[in-house]
């Protein structure tokens, strides 16, 4: 039986942005503990991208109830496409909650005109069952979203 050492592992155990486990790390520690592993979460496009039509609160998408889903964000991705910088407003809001002070993550955004930014800020953030990811932008028709990231079914 191979022992693995930590030295051996070319990545940091904790990513300084997020504060959790780098998912190599993640793995060992699951199969340190015993955890099934198999049931890995799978990455995948969790919104396609999306334009922002209006200045409204729009959902993104909500974590799934049924069944139960726990989603993680890896990749969060916003472009301008006006010649004139727009603003956005990200909300993670809980189960039967509201898109409100308690719930934003990033409040107004500066997008500059003609560009594309990662939103960092959202990396590693999780979503439990029943809880939504949902943006505001402050002008219409300026800003088209993308959300990559990771669902796990959970018992």
């Amino acid at each position: 039986m191979a022992v693995l050492h930590p030295a051996s592992f070319r990545s940091p155990a904790v990513d300084i942005r997020t504060g959790h486990f780098t998912p190599v790390w993640e793995r060992l520690l699951q199969a340190l503990l015993g955890e099934d592993t198999t049931d890995a979460m799978n990455s995948l496009t969790l919104v396609q991208s999306q334009q922002l039509t209006s200045t409204a609160v729009v959902t993104l998408l909500t974590s799934g109830t049924s069944p139960k889903k726990r989603t993680s964000l890896e990749v969060f991705t916003v472009c301008n496409t006006t010649g004139t910088a727009a603003t956005l407003t990200v909300f993670l809001v809980p189960s039967g909650g509201a898109a409100d002070a308690t719930a934003r993550l990033v409040d107004a955004r500066s997008v500059a005109a003609n560009s594309t930014e990662r939103l960092l800020d959202l990396v590693g953030q999780v979503l439990e069952s029943g809880d939504s990811l949902r943006v505001q932008a402050g002008t219409a028709n300026a800003l088209t979203i993308r959300v990559s990231g990771r669902e796990k079914v959970i018992l």
